[in-house]
C-alpha cells in the first residue's frame, strides 16, 4: 500500500512540475538524439554493447539496437541509410531472440515497407506461440 501511494505522490509531482516544452523544443531534442545515436553507431555491433557476457544486455543480445532502431525510425529517419540497414540485418540474425527482442522486432518491421512483411508475421507468430497463458506474460527467454 505504501508503495502505491509513494508512486501516486510521485506521480503529481511530476505531473504538475513538469516544465512545458514546445514544439521547437521537442525538435531539437530529437534532433540532438538522432545525431548522438548515428555518432554512436558501430558497424560489427551497430548500438549493442561491446561485452554480452554480464548482466541485462546478456539476455537480450539485439535489444539496445533493435530500440534505437526504432527510436530513429520513429524520428523520421529512413530504413534505406547504411546504417540502418546494418541494424535491421543485425537485429533479424540474432539467433534465439528474446521475447524482448522479438516484441522490438514486431514494432521495427511494422513500420517498414511491405518487403519486411514476412519478418512481421514470422516474429508475430513466434511471439504469440511463446506467450505464457498461465503465467500471461512472456520469459526473458521468449518463452
Amino acid at each position: 500500500m505504501s508503495i502505491f501511494l509513494l508512486s501516486v505522490a510521485l506521480s503529481a509531482t511530476c505531473a504538475l512540475g513538469a516544465p512545458t516544452l514546445s514544439d521547437d523544443e521537442v525538435s531539437k531534442s530529437i534532433d540532438m538524439i538522432v545525431k548522438t545515436l548515428n555518432e554512436r553507431h558501430n558497424e560489427e555491433r551497430c548500438w549493442d554493447s561491446v561485452n554480452h557476457t554480464n548482466g541485462w544486455l546478456s539476455k537480450h543480445r539485439g535489444g539496445t539496437t533493435a530500440l534505437a532502431t526504432l527510436a530513429l525510425l520513429c524520428a523520421g529517419q529512413t530504413s534505406h541509410s547504411p546504417k540502418m540497414q546494418r541494424a535491421l540485418d543485425y537485429i533479424w540474425n540474432v539467433k534465439e531472440p528474446s521475447s524482448y527482442l522479438l516484441a522490438l522486432r514486431t514494432s521495427i518491421w511494422a513500420h517498414l515497407p511491405d518487403a519486411y512483411k514476412r519478418r512481421l508475421e514470422k516474429d508475430t507468430k513466434r511471439l504469440i506461440k511463446t506467450m505464457s497463458l498461465r503465467f500471461g506474460g512472456w520469459g526473458i527467454d521468449g518463452t
